[in-house]
């Protein structure tokens, strides 16, 4: 009976799983987004609930508390990964096209937001003037 186990027990599976809401939905994100394994964590996550449920129906209240905390986690971990920064996850693991220190890399594949800003500005300045003259 999950009332039966010790209250440092109980406090520590309640810190955890707070800890890790936290971390998930409020923590710093990953260095990248992962959309699958957030989506499989997530089917994960529904699938340990549901399971925790049947186990609870059961009589079996120790098991679906254990499966119900899994739950949770992978929900923590899905959101943590689908908040994550920089490229789509397709990447080598890193966070895009820049450095640690938000320089482009070299040669990288991303995009150059600056330059686009630059453009963009002239573009707007130049539209401006054209409505001016008009």
């Amino acid at each position: 009976m999950v009332l039966g186990l010790p209250l440092l027990l109980k406090t520590a599976v309640a810190t955890v799983i707070a800890l890790s809401i936290l971390r998930g939905f409020a923590g710093p994100p990953a260095s990248a987004r992962h959309p699958v394994a957030a989506r499989l964590l997530l089917l994960a996550a529904a699938a340990l609930y549901a399971g925790a449920t049947g186990v609870l129906v059961a009589g079996r209240e120790v098991p679906a508390a254990v499966l119900a905390v899994a739950g949770v986690e992978a929900a923590c971990a899905s959101a943590w990964l689908a908040r994550g920064r920089g490229d789509d996850g397709g990447g080598g693991g890193g966070g895009g096209s820049r450095d640690d220190g938000g320089r482009p890399l070299p040669g990288g594949p991303g995009i150059d937001w600056d330059a686009f800003d630059r453009a963009r500005l002239e573009w707007e300045r130049e539209r401006e003037r054209k409505l001016v003259e008009v």
